[in-house]
């Protein structure tokens, strides 16, 4: 994507969600945010006891569960069709008719992808 910023908001999530344990404890303890960040599982936000679940160790159940979620092949045209919605997307933020957009889109998607 051709977007001002886009390196400096690249930065920016590589130095917060994606590397900072102490700010996903700090989230969790404050608005109840559970990430994926494998680091942040051994904090002691995500340790705590929950007195709602009887004192169950909810977080540190989410972080152990997504560590058993399975990848997923999404096959090999998903980056094409990425592309092409990212296109359609922005023609229907545009202004442009939704029904159009996603007509658009399919006879693109049927022309690139045989």
């Amino acid at each position: 994507m051709n977007v001002d910023g886009k390196e400096a908001a690249a930065e920016f999530l590589s130095k917060t969600f994606a590397s900072d344990a102490e700010l996903y404890q700090t989230l969790n303890t404050k608005v109840g945010v559970i990430g994926t960040l494998k680091a942040a599982a051994s904090g002691e936000a995500y340790s705590a006891a929950d007195e709602f679940f009887k004192g169950q160790k909810v977080v540190s159940d989410f972080a152990a569960w997504t560590e058993q979620i399975p990848n997923v092949n999404y096959g090999m045209n998903t980056y094409a069709i990425e592309d092409i919605m990212v296109v359609a997307v922005q023609s229907f933020l545009g202004g442009k008719d939704v029904d159009t957009v996603l007509k658009d889109a399919q006879k693109q998607a049927d022309t690139q992808i045989r």
